[in-house]
């Protein structure tokens, strides 16, 4: 009995030292918040930082290379006087026949001549002084990233809603996909988003008065991205609400200066030249009257706010869960705060609520893009207001329980009163837990998504061969705004440059461009890139979207990949595929280049007669060893009537393997048949897909103009050919 006395007298003790000491909460407090960290660093740690280790290029090449080129125009050529940048400034900076020529002018241009994040390019750069190249220097950037996102929300969340609720929004936060680029991009809006939320949390910690920390986000924040201009005003503004304007005069000297920071660029671009620094954001196209403005506003608000309905619908379990215990969890934590906490966050909250609702009338060529890139911060400050509602309620729950059990137990007596935060607590908790089981369903999707999104590969020792191939003056055909980009990384931007799309086929043939003596080489996707669906559409509408967690009639998902995933074909993608030789009696002998990192497996070749059915007793079939990387050799020259060869692969996904080559004749270099002009045809596992033919005739991939000269694949590993173009 003694012993039990003992027990509910430490057990009273405990709830009354949780719910009244100040020592005991500050250190329970301190502990939640580690937690948070903790657990956010797990979550986003697998969530972002690793795909960027489980592919060839960097996640979202399409925007990565962008900012790698930038960084290596900085080194190379500021002033963007590389022949490169020249040949296609004359190209792109012309007028446009068609609405969709100027759409791939400027889709095009955009990944080359705005520089509009020096400060990271910076940090890229000075990355590569540690002996990395500016692509592993991003890649780093990348893994870090997660970190300074989990720092800069414990900030800010710690200094609107204390430690507690800092650690349980974190907990919230840690399983929660943010639309568009959200968190799971690393790009430099995102990181000024960070530090925008770091200097805002300095703010409010010394009530307005940060004077230095205020000028140096505004530097940083400014020269990170265009975005980092509204993080700025924000951060003046915020100053000088949670001090009810009553700040000393050098700190609203400081803010003054701060506020200055959104005419840096310009400055910058006076004082070092730097052609393409983005100095201003226009809001009015010249030239256009006030009804066509109108209508184009009226019609790019719409969209924006037909685009954020599609993003709330779709990641409404993991961004919201039910929005009936949402609002009113965030409403439980303004309520329960005390009041200089509460008017403090309640200030910062409609400021920043405000820019929120005046981005809805931004027209840009993405609806929703400046919307979508302030949502994080938004989520964020009201997911504190979720956890300080989930801690004042554990407070409470423990002060009831106390009163209810007494010091020497015996039984529970409970009143109205007492009973409500138990009842409120239980229902918070049960909504942080459907978030966090919801939540985690979508970040291993998203994850798988951010991993097979643009599976392309890239290999260095392409551009490293045209580097040692060309001469000085010598001009190169790109026929894409992800391939282009990549070369010029790696020192391409020394050589005159030629980019080519059919909407463009009309202004280069008229011009000259593409009957050049001096283009002499070519780089275009390798035919296993190809896929019907992309036909038609823009190179940036080829790839996957992502997953409707959540079923919207508003939302038209891309599902098509290409044949090809970083320059392999799997064999589960498949049920077979057919290779035709242009010369079948010049082509009986082959080799197939296999990575299994599998268990054993099986391949079946089948010649094929001229009618299409195999010939009698000729089929090979090979056995495919577990965890296994090693060429076949097949030889069919005892099957004279063979007019093509057809590869079988077996059923299931536990028995998948990857070809990298298909290769007639002798060893070389190359990895596909070009030398035999050959045609493989693809018979996809998708029972409503018919068979998808190939050509690995080179002269197919250029254009039209140049098909009349004499082409040689110089190299073609990964997802990307090199060619040489005779005079």
């Amino acid at each position: 009995m003694a012993l039990w006395d003992r027990f509910n007298a430490t057990r009273y003790n405990v709830l009354v030292s949780l719910s009244e000491n100040p020592r005991t909460q500050r250190a329970v407090s301190r502990i939640v918040l580690l937690v948070g960290i903790l657990v956010w660093m797990v979550v986003q740690g697998y969530f972002v930082s690793t795909t960027v280790h489980e592919k060839a290029l960097p996640p979202e090449p399409k925007d990565a290379l962008t900012y790698i080129v930038k960084s290596r125009q900085l080194e190379e050529c500021p002033r963007q006087d590389c022949l490169a940048i020249q040949d296609l400034r004359k190209q792109f900076y012309v007028a446009s026949s068609t609405p969709e020529e100027a759409a791939e002018r400027w889709q095009a241009g955009s990944k080359i001549f705005p520089v509009y994040h020096p400060f990271l390019s910076a940090i890229f750069i000075g990355l590569t002084k540690f002996g990395m190249g500016l692509v592993e220097a991003h890649n780093w950037v990348w893994t870090a990233a997660p970190v300074l996102f989990g720092l800069a929300f414990a900030y800010l969340l710690s200094a609107l809603w204390g430690p507690a609720a800092a650690g349980i929004a974190l907990i919230l936060l840690s399983f929660t996909v943010f639309p568009d680029t959200g968190l799971h991009h690393v790009v430099p809006s995102n990181l000024a988003m960070a530090i925008g939320c770091i200097v805002w949390a300095r703010i409010i910690t010394k009530r307005g008065d940060a004077p230095w920390a205020t000028v140096a986000g505004a530097f940083i924040l400014v020269t990170m991205h265009p975005m980092g201009r509204l993080y700025t005003v924000i951060a003046v503004l915020t100053a000088a609400v949670v001090s009810d304007f009553r700040l000393r005069s050098r700190t609203w000297l400081a803010l003054g200066l701060a506020f200055s920071m959104l005419w840096l660029p310009r400055l910058l671009r006076w004082l070092t030249d730097i052609q393409g620094l983005v100095v201003s954001t226009p809001l009015f196209v010249h030239g256009k009257s006030w009804l066509d403005l109108l209508q184009e506003e009226l019609a790019g608000t719409a969209a924006t706010i037909l685009q954020v309905c599609v993003e709330v619908v779709r990641l409404q379990d993991s961004l919201f869960g039910h929005f009936a215990l949402f609002f009113g969890a965030v409403a439980i934590g303004f309520i329960a705060a005390p009041p200089e906490r509460r008017s403090i966050a309640l200030r910062v909250t409609v400021l920043y609520f405000c820019f929120f609702l005046l981005a809805l009338f931004v027209v840009s060529t993405h609806p929703a893009d400046i919307v979508l890139r302030m949502w994080t911060p938004l989520v964020v400050i009201l997911q504190g207001a979720v956890g300080y509602g989930v801690c004042e309620m554990w407070s409470r729950s423990a002060k009831s329980l106390a009163a209810g059990t007494g010091r020497r137990g015996g039984g529970i007596h409970f009143t109205a009163e007492l009973a409500w935060p138990l009842v409120l607590l239980a229902v918070l908790s049960g909504y942080v837990c459907q978030r966090g089981v919801l939540g985690s369903e979508q970040i291993i999707s998203m994850r798988q998504y951010v991993i097979n999104r643009q599976p392309l590969k890239l290999c260095p020792s392409q551009p490293a061969l045209l580097m040692s191939e060309a001469k000085p003056g010598d001009r190169v055909l790109y026929t894409s705004v992800i391939v282009m980009p990549y070369y010029f990384v790696h020192e391409a931007m020394k050589l005159g440059a030629v980019y080519y799309h059919p909407a463009l086929e009309s202004f280069l043939s008229g011009t000259g461009w593409l009957t050049r003596p001096d283009l002499r080489f070519a780089v275009t996707y390798n035919p296993t890139v190809y896929r019907p669906e992309f036909a038609g559409t823009r190179e940036i509408d080829w790839w996957i979207s992502m997953p409707d967690f959540r079923f919207s009639p508003l939302s038209t998902p891309k599902t098509a990949q290409p044949l090809s995933r970083e320059g392999v074909l799997r064999s589960t993608d498949f049920s077979y595929l057919d290779i035709e030789p242009a010369d079948p009696s010049s082509a009986r002998k082959f080799r197939l280049h296999v990575k299994n990192s599998g268990g054993a497996s099986t391949l079946e070749v089948n010649p094929l007669g001229r009618d299409g059915e195999p010939v009698p007793a000729s089929a090979v079939k090979i056995v495919i060893k577990a965890d296994w990387t090693d060429w076949i050799d097949l030889d069919f020259t005892s099957v004279p009537e063979a007019k093509r060869f057809r590869l079988v692969f077996p059923t299931g996904a536990s028995r998948g393997y990857g070809i990298d080559a298909i290769v007639f004749g002798p060893e070389t270099n190359l990895h596909w048949p070009w030398n035999e002009r050959a045609a493989v045809i693809f018979m996809p596992r998708d029972c409503c897909a018919g068979p998808i033919r190939v050509s690995f005739d080179p002269v197919n991939l250029l254009p039209e103009p140049l098909r009349q000269r004499k082409v040689t694949v110089l190299d073609d590993c990964g997802s990307s050919v090199l060619l040489e173009i005779a005079r």
